[in-house]
């Protein structure tokens, strides 16, 4: 049985804010994590996905006013509202934003292997001098 298309929206939304991390984008509009994940499973009762309820799309709307609610709701239109150019400038700055995250976060896990390594090269010529 296919994801729902409401559902695959949604999941849409997850991918495209959180690179499909449903605890993040849960966290992010305030909701259980699980109330999410069920979306994405078919419901043993009534062998079903279960649709999302009014709480969850109304606190993403809230959360991510640029999403188009109309696309959300009906799948009609694009995901996010149309824009003038001030607001696809706030759009950039939000991608270039991410990826300073991923790229910080990648510097940091670099940072760790260095000192591995330093730390390992240290034990072996400690060890090559005994």
């Amino acid at each position: 049985m296919d994801l729902p298309k409401d559902n695959k929206r949604i999941r849409e939304l997850i991918d495209y804010y959180h690179k499909g991390n449903v605890s993040a984008f849960s966290n992010a509009i305030g909701v259980d994590h699980q109330r999410v994940q069920r979306l994405f499973s078919i419901d043993k009762r009534s062998n079903k996905y279960p649709n999302a309820s009014f709480d969850i799309i109304q606190k993403i709307i809230l959360k991510y006013s640029e999403v188009n609610s109309e696309w959300l709701l009906v799948g009609k239109g694009s995901m996010h509202k149309e824009t003038s150019k001030g607001n696809g400038c706030k759009e950039k700055v939000k991608e270039l934003e991410k990826r300073i995250d991923l790229l910080t976060e990648a510097n940091e896990a670099l940072k760790e292997v260095k000192d591995f390594l330093k730390k390992r090269v240290q034990e072996l010529e400690s060890k090559k001098k005994t």
